[in-house]
């Protein structure tokens, strides 16, 4: 690699090295914020009050979202409102109805909802930077 110009190695030791950090740095980042909501969450009953419906347009095929607000009462009897953090294309629920919600006393304002998408964005942050770093750090040290 000592053979190729400044410029060239700079860019190959960003993209197989700093990029592959910066990966991780979120992943992990994102797992610490789930592991904080999840220490102390609670699984309840959440009434559908409101849906925020997103369109986006992608090579004329259309894809809608659906973020639903949810009210619900913690132990001490108080209702509250908080909305999901991620939309999706599966959430189009109808308003009045009731879905199990996970919330953390500590963070009214937040609720998740239960399922393999709690931890799975975080794990598969981490996976990538391991993987991408992993084939940076083969790429930068072959003869």
């Amino acid at each position: 690699m000592t053979d190729l110009p400044l410029w060239v190695q700079l860019l190959t030791i960003f993209m197989c090295v700093i990029v592959p950090v910066l990966i991780l740095a979120l992943g992990i980042s994102q797992l610490r914020k789930t592991q904080r909501f999840m220490g102390n969450a609670q699984r309840v009953m959440g009434t559908v009050t409101d849906v925020k419906e997103s369109r986006s347009y992608e090579n004329t095929i259309e894809t809608v979202t659906y973020q639903p607000t949810f009210s619900f009462q913690t132990s001490d009897g108080v209702t509250h409102s908080a909305s999901t953090q991620v939309a999706s294309t599966n959430r189009n629920f109808p308003i009045g109805s009731q879905q199990q919600i996970l919330v953390n006393p500590d963070m009214l304002d937040q609720v998740r909802m239960p399922g393999f998408w709690v931890w799975g964005f975080s794990v598969i942050i981490i996976v990538f930077g391991l993987v991408f770093g992993t084939f940076g750090l083969f790429f930068l040290l072959a003869p």
